[in-house]
């Protein structure tokens, strides 16, 4: 990653913990192959862990309540059923 002053720097891919390691698998193999960003973002654990937690958030509950949003839009504008016609020995209120 590059800002107006040059290149950011990267943690080195050997330097890294196992759980970072693991991390990097996972990061690799399910979101990008480019691994700037996740070895960018590593110089700094903390940061990282702050990012992921980000990214879950924002993929897993934003995700869900847009759903929902659009389930009740559905749901609302298609048109209701009719109840079905009461029995002879059913009183009505």
């Amino acid at each position: 990653m590059a800002n107006s002053h040059g290149y950011l720097p990267k943690a080195e891919r050997d330097l890294l913990s196992t759980e970072l390691q693991q991390r990097l698998e996972v990061w690799a193999n399910k979101a990008y192959t480019d691994d700037n960003l996740f070895l960018t973002l590593a110089q700094s654990p903390g940061v990282l862990d702050i990012f992921l937690h980000w990214v879950t958030f924002v993929y897993v509950v934003l995700a869900r309540s847009t759903a929902l949003r659009c389930m009740r839009r559905r749901s609302a504008t298609r048109p209701r059923e009719r109840s079905a016609p009461r029995a002879f020995w059913m009183p009505s209120c």
